[in-house]
């Protein structure tokens, strides 16, 4: 076994060392005369840190060793990553960022999966890290056992500096505390209310032009749902879009906040990724970034707070909180409930952290995916002329069964979230991927990772065809995948809190851009190229051109039966 090896290969690491320990030397006496010695420290740290992994290394090894006899006899080995670099996994993760840096993370990771199978097993860093396509594993780690697993252990140290502690950062009595509290705001009158998004989108609507003049919809989504998510969050709008200011809409600041965001994340995946050794390095820049971010939810935090002690003096009462209320914003329903500064910060950030890609992503795949299929555009236009213009509810959003396959074909062929990592918080099991068949039930030991891909789940050809690269809404009318077989966002007691939000809103821009122009066309021939960060969007863009309707003439000429298979994929 690979357990057996890695002690077999102890005298290999020793000699190795004693051989890295004579030319360090050799070269050390030749450079002291030319190094400064700062410059010897930096090797002196590398050289302790490249020791460090290895020993954490030996000594998983050895524990795991140790509780074999824990490990249940059905139980199997999955298929394993045939590292060059064995220690490390370093030969994996210097093709992983190669593949980031061309775009092509994502369907890396799937021709991974096609080779090693559903689940298989990789080195990240000196630590065992699984991942896994197969729905069985799916259904226990965010149904059935979701209590074994958790985001703590990978996410908080890393994390918690950013966006302190909140739902996206802990696990257990805490989440379920921080979810309760956070959920008052996402009723279903709230959701539904799309009064404001309404406006604001007809406003953006207004500004396109429609002759035939290239426009890139990515930053225009982007500027615009971040803006409705600043107004959901905090009670007032964020990006550029926005013309309003006053005392407690600090606009003067929003440009550096959202600087300090993008940086602050930036920084805060590479602490998860790298683990202990990436929250060693310091960042001065991250920690000013960090403080940028605070001090500008802190003001809102602030206002809320002073808000809310003036209702209580004015009602002479307690601080009140109804689970049944709806609530302008999330904050109001923070800080009716708590007045712990810190606490209401930390959900503020990581709802942003949420927020603030998710519903932009989604419509641009959606606009992206159209433009490639006229005959589809054509048929959602047909079916949005059957609507009203004016006062579209979500009621009526959802009785559109062409608009409502076009949005779940968009999010399988590219999901927002390709993967989704979980840490075991105990010795635990995933159903399958042992054995040379992958059928068997696999092993688990406590604080092991796990990558949970989303892109892999939706393309299984014995759920949705043999055409799973091609985007087909027709299909949804064929099939009826399982619950976990499809999970656009995720599922079980962490699933997506504003999941039904996110297509509403979706499908309202879908709608009224069908009802509104005529054709929509592409300005781009490359394809697809998925830029990952916390989600996944396309690198190039969402570059398309609209053209205003003409009359009702060729909408009633459309063709509503199915496409078909021939549209240009």
């Amino acid at each position: 076994s690979s357990l057996v090896y890695r002690i077999l290969i102890l005298p290999v690491i020793l000699s190795v060392f004693d051989l890295y320990t004579y030319l360090w030397r050799t070269i050390r006496d030749r450079l002291v005369t030319s190094l400064a010695m700062t410059q010897l420290s930096l090797i002196y740290t590398a050289a302790a840190l490249v020791a460090g992994f290895i020993l954490i290394r030996l000594f998983n090894a050895l524990f795991r060793f140790k509780n074999t006899q824990n490990i249940p006899l059905i139980c199997r080995s999955p298929r394993k990553y045939p590292h060059i670099e064995p220690i490390l996994g370093l030969d994996l993760l210097i093709k992983t960022f190669r593949l980031l840096i061309q775009r092509r993370a994502v369907p890396g990771l799937q021709e991974r999966h096609k080779k090693y199978g559903s689940t298989f097993l990789v080195n990240s860093l000196g630590q065992n890290l699984f991942h896994t396509s197969h729905p069985e594993n799916f259904k226990a780690i965010y149904e059935t056992n979701w209590a074994d697993w958790g985001n703590g252990p990978a996410r908080a140290d890393a994390m918690e500096p950013f966006c302190g502690r909140g739902f996206l950062t802990t696990d257990g009595e805490e989440w379920k505390r921080i979810r309760d509290m956070m959920l008052p705001a996402f009723t279903q009158s709230n959701i539904v209310d799309l009064t404001s998004f309404s406006s604001a989108w007809e406003t953006v609507l207004d500004r396109l032009p429609d002759d035939g003049t290239t426009i890139d919809f990515a930053p225009l989504l982007y500027d615009f749902f971040l803006d409705m998510s600043g107004e959901f969050l905090l009670g007032h709008k964020l990006s550029e879009l926005s013309t309003s200011g006053g005392a407690t809409s600090p606009r003067a600041d929003s440009k550096n906040f959202l600087r300090a965001l993008h940086a602050s994340q930036s920084w805060a995946v590479v602490r998860i990724v790298f683990g202990v050794i990436g929250q060693s390095f310091p960042n001065p820049k991250w920690k000013a970034d960090c403080h940028t971010l605070h001090s500008f939810v802190d003001n809102y935090v602030e206002n809320a707070l002073k808000k809310q002690e003036q209702e209580c003096k004015l009602l002479e009462g307690e601080r009140s909180f109804n689970k049944d209320e709806g609530y302008r914003s999330l904050l109001e329903c923070l800080s009716k409930h708590s007045s712990d500064r810190y606490e209401i910060r930390s959900q503020i950030i990581q709802c942003i952290l949420a927020m603030q890609d998710t519903t932009s992503t989604l419509v641009s795949n959606t606009i992206f995916l159209l433009a490639r299929h006229p005959r589809v555009w054509s048929r959602l236009r047909y079916e949005a002329s059957q609507m009203p213009r004016e006062g579209l509810t979500a009621e009526a959003l959802q009785g559109m069964p062409l608009l409502q396959n076009v949005i779940k074909e968009a999010l399988r062929v590219y999901p927002v979230f390709c993967t989704l990592g979980r840490t075991s918080l105990k010795d635990t099991v995933l159903p399958k991927g042992g054995g040379p068949d992958g059928s068997d039930p696999v092993f688990v030991f406590a604080n092991s990772r796990v990558i949970t891909f989303f892109y892999g789940l939706h393309r299984q050809a014995s759920v949705f065809g043999e055409d799973v690269e091609r985007f087909n809404p027709d299909r949804w009318n064929d099939i009826a995948p399982k619950t976990w077989e499809y999970l656009p966002f995720s599922s079980g007691p962490h699933s997506c809190i504003g999941q039904h939000k996110a297509v509403i809103e979706t499908a309202y821009v879908i709608a009224r851009l069908a009802q509104r122009f005529v054709k929509l066309e592409s300005r781009d021939d490359r394809e697809w190229a998925g830029d990952w960060k916390l989600v996944v969007k396309n690198f190039n863009g969402c570059k398309v051109a609209v053209s205003a309707k003409t009359g009702l003439e060729e909408l009633r000429a459309v063709q509503t039966k199915p496409f078909g298979w021939k549209d240009k994929a």
